[in-house]
């Protein structure tokens, strides 16, 4: 169980990577565009190029920096991210998914049921 829990950790991250890899490309092909319409319109007249860009020009790089920000966090995220869909070596109870790592007891201090292989109902006598 813990070894398929690993994998699915590194398919997890891996997939994630790949988007952020996805994402960069749409940070690039804006950054081409926002490059190609300055060489498209450089040889207008001053006016004509402030009048074509104004007002929305310093907010068209907005995109690429959301963009960049967006793959930055995929992919420096992708191990926690991954680490949170797939726990491994952390038992918890069955019943209530209570984290039991360092509790010797037999019982869920949180539901009462024995998560161990002699499982029993909780000693309230209701059954989860």
């Amino acid at each position: 169980d813990a070894a398929q829990a690993v994998l699915v950790r590194r398919h997890v991250a891996a997939a994630l990577r790949v988007i952020a890899v996805l994402l960069l490309l749409v940070a690039l092909r804006d950054v081409l565009t926002r490059i190609e319409f300055a060489v498209a319109y450089s040889g207008y007249p001053a006016t004509v190029q402030t009048s074509m860009r104004a007002p929305w020009a310093p907010l068209a790089w907005a995109s690429v920096a959301y963009w960049l920000a967006a793959a930055g966090t995929l992919w420096f995220g992708a191990r926690p991210i991954a680490k949170r869909v797939a726990p491994v070596g952390e038992p918890r109870c069955p019943a209530c998914d209570y984290p039991l790592e360092g509790r010797p007891a037999e019982l869920c201090p949180e539901c009462g049921l024995s998560p161990g292989p002699g499982r029993t109902d909780p000693p309230d006598g209701s059954s989860k």
